[in-house]
């Protein structure tokens, strides 16, 4: 069958429709690429310095040579001061503008870091409350059916005797007589099992991460307390230590100068002592004949040496006179030493 010319004209509007929407998907998709390569908080945009207007060749126009002159002195040194002064303070401007900017960028990512790291341990702390709380609970569900099953059983055992209480027929008690053998195994199963034990269950002990936190941060604060308190200690201990060291070191240095200065001074009563000595034995006294030091028993003692002339002896008259010590008087005769002439 030939096609019709009203198909082919629907056809082609469709392919131009289709053709429309994926222009327009392409210009959505540019448009949303170009949003993203922007940022968010863009720098600002350096605005350029204005430009000194330009002297033109032909002189100042209509303008008298004087006036012209004077404008373009004022305009040259406008813009003098102008690159001078403004110039650089526009530009330090400018730059702590961008630093203010990366430090906003920087604070918000930061706040944002801190956040998601306290939701998740928001997250993290309510998802142990409520394992904590459903782990509790099945227990206590658990606990609570195997109650209810018991109890469940012992009502129907009692349903079961006050039903047979008001038997008044003969069939009725027949069919007591035929189930009594059930009902005291029932009975007795039910009195013979197991006492069940109170199940402790703590509804306190739930999981409070941010009672933990609060006590860690209270813990924390405490801790940086005493822990400045004692480096500020150990910083006036270090000091004091400083201090004192530096006495000490002082205090053997003027020990050391004394101790050095007492020993010249010992060598120099010593040399003087050996010298007063030396000159002691210069002036001690000693006997001319024998050579015996003075002393409190050679003093009035005989000389060996100085004979004692008699009186009948040459030149030992009876009216002559001798000093003591003389030659023949037989006692000692004391001369310094350095003086005294040789027996």
């Amino acid at each position: 069958m030939p096609k019709k010319k009203g198909d082919k004209k629907e056809k082609g509007d469709k392919k131009k429709k289709k053709k429309e929407k994926g222009a327009d998907k392409e210009k959505k998709s540019k448009k949303g690429k170009k949003e993203a390569e922007v940022p968010s908080n863009p720098p600002p945009a350096e605005s350029k310095a204005p430009e000194p207007p330009k002297k033109p060749e032909g002189g100042g126009g209509d303008a008298p040579p004087q006036l012209s002159a004077e404008y373009w002195t004022k305009v040259a040194m406008l813009q003098r001061t102008y690159d001078s002064q403004i110039v650089p303070k526009r530009s330090h401007l400018l730059n702590e503008l961008q630093r203010l900017e990366a430090a906003r960028n920087l604070i918000e990512a930061q706040a944002s870091e801190i956040e998601a790291t306290a939701r998740r341990e928001f997250e993290a702390s309510l998802s142990r409350l409520h394992d904590a709380k459903a782990e509790k609970l099945n227990n206590l569900e658990g606990e609570t059916n195997q109650i209810r099953v018991e109890v469940a059983e012992m009502e129907r055992l009692v349903a079961d005797l006050a039903d047979f209480k008001k038997a008044k027929s003969a069939e009725e008690m027949t069919k007591f007589l035929s189930v009594d053998r059930e009902l005291h195994h029932r009975m007795y199963r039910l009195a013979g099992a197991p006492s069940r034990v109170g199940l402790e269950i703590n509804p306190y002990d739930l999981p409070r991460d941010h009672d933990e936190s609060h006590k860690l941060r209270r813990e924390y604060a405490g801790a940086r307390k005493i822990i400045q308190v004692k480096d500020e200690m150990i910083e006036y201990l270090l000091q004091e230590r400083e201090g004192l060291l530096k006495a000490h070191a002082n205090a053997s240095h003027q020990a050391a100068n004394l101790n050095n200065a007492a020993q010249h001074e010992m060598k120099q009563w010593v040399r003087l002592t050996d010298k007063f000595a030396q000159e002691l034995d210069q002036f001690q006294l000693a006997c001319r004949y024998c050579k015996a030091p003075l002393s409190r028993l050679s003093v009035n003692t005989y000389c060996p040496y100085n004979r004692k002339i008699r009186q009948n002896q040459p030149g030992g008259g009876a009216n002559e006179f001798r000093q003591h010590g003389d030659e023949g008087s037989g006692l000692h005769r004391f001369e310094p030493t350095h003086r005294r002439a040789s027996p």
